[in-house]
């Protein structure tokens, strides 16, 4: 599932190299199906919040593909 999350994210951000890190209950082995997922996007320049929410518009649009 990994995988996929860093695939997603080298599409949303293309010509960047994000790094996907997945935490919370799914790592601890603790999530029930109805849990959400907890994931954090790092090695990303933003150059400010409209250009950080256009991103993460980007990548839940592939998400939601998925």
């Amino acid at each position: 599932m990994l995988t996929k999350l860093q695939q997603m994210a080298n599409v949303a951000f293309t010509g960047r190299n994000p790094v996907i890190k997945v935490f919370g209950s799914l790592m601890t082995g603790l999530a029930l199906v109805t849990s959400d997922m907890d994931i954090a996007v790092t090695g990303l320049r933003i150059g400010g919040r409209d250009d950080m929410i256009d991103d993460l518009h980007s990548l839940a649009a592939q998400v939601q593909k998925w």
